[in-house]
């Protein structure tokens, strides 16, 4: 735990605690501590350190796009990966801290990396992109928390999650299978649906400080039944993530605005082949946050 809080004991005074002064984000206060919500890039800048300097800080890379619609009857396409998750604390002097935002993937396209000089300069990578079968390999993106879900009838085209951080991995769609496979969130890898024709659900995110906010899920991919994004049921979305298109009557949807969540994957039918329902959508951007007691 961070800036501990010092306490008067017996009479005798401890010596005084002070806060951090900075700005920059979007700034809360919560439960003892003040947060500053970085959605997009700009400067923090500590004017005094206070006592300690200590914070807390977590760093989100924009997500993955799920893939692009297939040319091919109930042949789905991967949902995106989740961007890089990473969490870590830092003692700050007075400085100006540039952050970098991520911005998600576009439709099969990777996400963008995120960071904070000289706090988290190492760049927490964007999710890989989901794949599709059209595109004769496949292959879907590698990055972040979570690589893309591979597409229909091809188990080895899956993304890879990053190594440093958080890892979730984005699952293929079985040989057997015409439904694509999910995008990796920073809590777990993609999963394959159990129907045939349908989409795989992507990975969950995680909650950062228990502020009972999910990021970093994986999209969901595309289907008869398109696959849930973070974990959810179908046609649902958990941590702002998106679902798959079924090419019928749902559309993929994207990743939310900072959240950090991939993109759904697409399908198309023979009947409505490249419409907007059987389209993959783009992946979330991403988000940094700083906290420290008050």
């Amino acid at each position: 735990m961070i800036g501990a809080f010092k306490q008067t004991f017996l009479g005798a005074s401890a010596d005084a605690f002070t806060p951090i002064t900075a700005t920059g984000g979007a700034i809360t206060t919560v439960g003892g501590f003040k947060y500053h919500t970085f959605n997009s890039s700009t400067n923090f800048v500590v004017s005094d350190a206070g006592s300690d300097g200590a914070i807390d800080y977590l760093v989100i890379a924009g997500a993955g796009g799920g893939g692009r619609a297939q040319d091919d009857q109930y042949n789905g396409s991967g949902g995106g990966g989740a961007g890089g998750y990473y969490a870590a604390t830092y003692t700050v002097t007075a400085a100006t801290y540039g952050v970098t935002v991520g911005a998600g993937g576009a439709i099969y396209a990777n996400g963008s990396d995120s960071s904070i000089a000289t706090i988290a300069p190492t760049n927490t990578k964007g999710g890989g992109f989901g794949g599709w079968y059209g595109d004769n390999s496949g292959i879907a993106g590698n990055g972040g928390s979570g690589g893309g879900g591979g597409p229909a009838y091809n188990e080895s085209s899956f993304g890879t999650g990053g190594t440093v951080l958080v890892v979730g991995r984005g699952h293929a769609g079985l040989v057997s299978q015409k439904g694509g496979g999910a995008g990796g969130g920073a809590g777990a890898v993609g999963v394959n649906a159990a129907g045939q024709y349908d989409g795989g659900t992507g990975g969950i995110g995680l909650d950062w400080q228990s502020l009972s906010t999910l990021r970093a899920g994986g999209g969901g991919a595309g289907g008869r039944v398109g696959g849930g994004g973070g974990g959810a049921a179908e046609q649902a979305s958990n941590a702002g993530a998106g679902y798959g298109s079924d090419g019928y009557t749902f559309a993929a949807t994207a990743g939310a605005a900072n959240s950090g969540s991939g993109g759904g994957g697409g399908t198309s039918t023979t009947a409505f082949q490249g419409n907007a329902y059987g389209q993959g959508k783009a992946g979330g951007s991403g988000v940094v946050i700083i906290r420290y007691a008050v």
